[in-house]
Formats: C-alpha cells, sequence, structure tokens
C-alpha cells in the first residue's frame, strides 16, 4: 500500500511512533528539568528520555508523549516527568522503583569500589572483569544501589566470580564486600 493510500487513523499513527528525534529529547528534559529546579538536589541524574504513546480511547488519535526519568540520589526519589509538546503534563514519584543502572552509574560505582584496598588487589590482575548486577534489596530501601562482580574467564566457558560488591549511589559509599577467594565479607 502506498503512503498517500493510508487511512486518517494510519497516517495519525504513524505520526505518534515516529522515532523520538533528539530536538524532542531536548525540548522534554528541559521541561523536566525547569519543572523540578526548586525540588531537586544538586546531586540528581537524567537516566533516560523516551517515546511514550498512549492507546487511544475509541477511535481517537494516539497521543505522543515524551517521559523523562530523573533520579535525586540525595533526596533518595525516581521521579518520572511526562512531557508532550515541551510542555509538562504530569509528574510522578516512582516509589519502590528502581531502574536498571546507566552506565555513568555504573562507571561512578566502580571508581568508588576501587578505592577499596581489597578491590584493587583483585583489578591488579589484567584479566580481571568487572559486571554490574541489581543487589537483592528490601522494599522499604530507597537507597541507590549497584552491585560489582568481579570475575575472571578461565576457560572458553567457565566464569570464576572472585567477588562482589555493592556500591550505594545515595551515600557514594562502597557498603558490602564479599571475596569468595578469601570468604572476607563485611
Amino acid at each position: 500500500m502506498k503512503k498517500t493510500e493510508m487511512s486518517e487513523a494510519t497516517k495519525a499513527l504513524e505520526a505518534a511512533i515516529a522515532p523520538l528525534k533528539d530536538k524532542e529529547a531536548h525540548a522534554a528534559r528541559e521541561a523536566a528539568t525547569k519543572q523540578l529546579a526548586t525540588e531537586l538536589s544538586k546531586r540528581h541524574r537524567i537516566l533516560g528520555v523516551e517515546l511514550r504513546v498512549e492507546k487511544p480511547a475509541h477511535s481517537a488519535a494516539p497521543k505522543r508523549q515524551i517521559a523523562v526519568l530523573v533520579v535525586d540520589y540525595t533526596q533518595r526519589r525516581v521521579i518520572e516527568v511526562l512531557t508532550a509538546d515541551g510542555r509538562v503534563i504530569k509528574v510522578s514519584d516512582l516509589d519502590g522503583f528502581q531502574p536498571a543502572p546507566i552506565p555513568e552509574e555504573i562507571e561512578e560505582a566502580q571508581d568508588l569500589a576501587q578505592a577499596d584496598e581489597r578491590l584493587a588487589r583483585i583489578l591488579e590482575n589484567d584479566d580481571v572483569f568487572v559486571s554490574a548486577f541489581s543487589p537483592h534489596r528490601s522494599a522499604e530501601r530507597k537507597d541507590r544501589e549497584i552491585g560489582l562482580r568481579y570475575a575472571i574467564s578461565e576457560s572458553a566457558r567457565d566464569i570464576r566470580i572472585l567477588a562482589e560488591a555493592v556500591v550505594d549511589l545515595s551515600d557514594l559509599k562502597l557498603v558490602h564486600v564479599e571475596n569468595f577467594e578469601t570468604g572476607e565479607r563485611d
């Protein structure tokens, strides 16, 4: 079917689900930052911007919205700001929700963890690699914690975990280390 032969409903859907443009993402970030300016601490970060298409009621055209996900480390909050056409339409505190860590957070967690001499010793081995994971946590905890596993590849199929660490980005500290080689843990 040629584009000119599409129904009006299909054309409206096509416009609503088109890929997010840099200009739209920038406008959504700006609107969210302005809306939250008086609420956020200095230690906050935008985790992501994504397209949302609201399912229309009956035959109405779908609504194109952009969600901005913000974490405030000091206040231990995760906030979603929903925008449309560069304007804020809804702000929601996402209590109990911890989104997956983004690369910048993982890097910050690794930098904090490497300051610990036990982990620094493990990292002296050039074959050690680090992977992030979400540590187990109770629903009441609101800290932004990133887990790190230190491992080594022993063969094409075998990986040995040497240690695990948990870093609290809310308080900028290492909260747990377990060395599987020595049995040491805290």
